[in-house]
């Protein structure tokens, strides 16, 4: 078993510096509802970097590491299924 300390700086850590790649910071924080208006159509599970930072800080990913790689893959696939092909996003 990993310890939990650990566990949650390692995951800041990566999560940081995944953030640190988003130069715009278009993934920190929840897509606007007013500037997408059909986002929340599209996409039925959101996620961002802060509600992954906020979920480490609830411990709510303690012994669970598959939790924390599907929401950081989620910002990801959430961008690709967004955006169209070649959009700088």
């Amino acid at each position: 078993q990993v310890d939990p300390i650990y566990q949650r700086q390692y995951m800041n850590r990566l999560t940081r510096n995944l953030q640190r790649m988003d130069l715009h910071a278009w993934f920190l924080y929840p897509v606007s509802r007013e500037a997408y208006q059909d986002y929340y159509d599209v996409i039925k599970t959101p996620m961002c970097f802060k509600e992954v930072f906020n979920r480490i800080g609830k411990d709510q990913y303690a012994n669970d590491f598959e939790s924390f790689l599907h929401d950081v893959e989620l910002i990801y696939r959430n961008a690709i299924s967004y955006n169209p092909p070649g959009d700088n996003v």
